[in-house]
């Protein structure tokens, strides 16, 4: 690994060869993909599956093996009392759907449809409200959709680590930045868990941010086509990477490519919510309260939103995955020798964060371990932190085992914590 802090003065022109990034991709994808399929799952809940990923199963299943959304037999489970106690499941103007966009549904189908199983009469309960009675439903099994998960988080990380190789010229920094990420953050633990949108949504957005390294930007623009159809604000991360580029380099070419393969994403999103829903929205199914909190002044509770995002002892991000605060003494010079995509993707995701916390609680619920709303910004931020790394550790023995062992630990907390 190349460690010395001026190599990166120069980077991220994007004649790394191909056939090494896809060395550097194949040599994290494959073992993060065979932890994520072959280890039992550290983040699984004992009480069984969680309802967001049950729910973007559920829609999955049907893509993939009836090519609808709308999930016939599920007319009860939309009734109030069930409600976040089963799943997400609310009735539209064509029937039962999932109240989520149809990204991380689109992504687990040819899961579905290669699986080809069919759905299993299950008495459903949930513990949200107890009293009410359990409900017989047609369920698939969620396996397909834990392997679509784990394919995508272990792409997502792939994608990365061949971003930071290319950025830094040295294959192993790009290495070990994937597999960081993918074991010592609840990439592992929630990402690939289930077929929660994080980990669709991390693939879309590594994807992008690869694309854009290599300066495919119109393919980088349709990759985050596929992240708004999944989280719509994930467009906050596609942002920054356009207009940054747009306002340090000055050229409209790449904010207007990376802009227009996003807006077709909204576009789709738009459409797809008029067909199901009669008007045009972007939220769809989801509750107001999300539009009204990001409209409001509470600018106090948002500030205590975001400091829990941080060093809440059980979700913070500063305390489940410590590892990143090293990163953060040294951002400054990574940030200086880092190419406009990088620090844009960085921008980019710490929008998308401050957005998110403004509209929703930091916790983002329970029955998982770790963290999930700050997944996919950390992916954006994942070029920045793993350039920050030879900036830690050059040389000086004690940092750099002090990052090892706080990568360690943060990967022992996960083992222990449903102990």
């Amino acid at each position: 690994m190349r460690t010395q802090p001026h190599t990166f003065d120069v980077v991220g022109t994007g004649d790394v060869p191909t056939r090494t990034l896809v060395k550097v991709f194949a040599l994290v994808f494959v073992p993060l993909l065979a932890v994520y399929l072959l280890i039992p799952n550290p983040g699984l809940h004992p009480k069984g599956d969680h309802a967001d990923a049950l729910t973007n199963a559920v829609t999955a299943w049907n893509l993939g093996m009836r090519g609808v959304v709308i999930l016939d037999g599920f007319e009860a489970a939309t009734a109030p009392e069930y409600f976040r106690n089963i799943g997400w499941f609310v009735d539209s103007p064509r029937g039962p759907v999932s109240q989520y966009p149809p990204g991380a549904a689109a992504f687990g189908a040819p899961f579905y449809r290669l699986a080809g199983d069919p759905t299993t009469p299950t008495l459903m309960t949930g513990t949200n409200n107890p009293d009410a009675e359990p409900l017989l439903l047609p369920m698939p099994s969620v396996r397909p959709g834990a392997v679509a998960a784990s394919v995508a988080a272990a792409g997502a990380m792939g994608l990365i680590a061949a971003a930071v190789a290319g950025a830094s010229a040295s294959m192993w920094l790009g290495v070990g930045t994937g597999l960081v990420g993918g074991l010592a953050t609840p990439m592992w633990t929630v990402a690939a868990s289930a077929l929660w949108q994080h980990g669709p949504g991390a693939f879309w957005v590594a994807l992008g941010v690869f694309l854009a390294s290599r300066r495919r930007y119109g393919w980088s623009g349709l990759a985050f086509a596929g992240a708004v159809m999944t989280r719509p604000h994930l467009a906050a991360i596609a942002a920054g990477l356009g207009l940054y580029d747009a306002w340090k380099e000055r050229r409209l070419r790449p904010m207007a490519m990376i802009g227009g393969g996003t807006a077709a994403g909204l576009i789709g999103l738009l459409t797809f919510n008029y067909w199901l829903w009669g008007t045009l929205t972007v939220t769809g199914g989801y509750s107001p309260d999300f539009a009204e909190n990001l409209s409001s002044f509470d600018l106090l509770g948002f500030a205590a939103n975001v400091l829990g995002a941080l060093v809440d002892p059980y979700v913070g991000i500063l305390v489940i995955s410590a590892f990143i605060v090293p990163l953060l003494l040294r951002i400054h010079p990574a940030w200086n020798g880092s190419p406009t995509w990088v620090r844009g993707a960085a921008l980019g995701g710490v929008l998308y964060l401050l957005i998110q916390l403004k509209a929703n609680r930091y916790s983002g619920g329970g029955g998982f371990v770790g963290y999930r709303y700050p997944l996919e910004p950390l992916v954006a931020c994942a070029p920045l932190f793993g350039l920050a790394y030879p900036h830690w550790a050059h040389g000086d023995r004690v940092r750099r085992w002090a990052f090892w062992i706080l990568v360690g630990a943060a990967v022992v907390i996960f083992f222990l914590w449903w102990g």
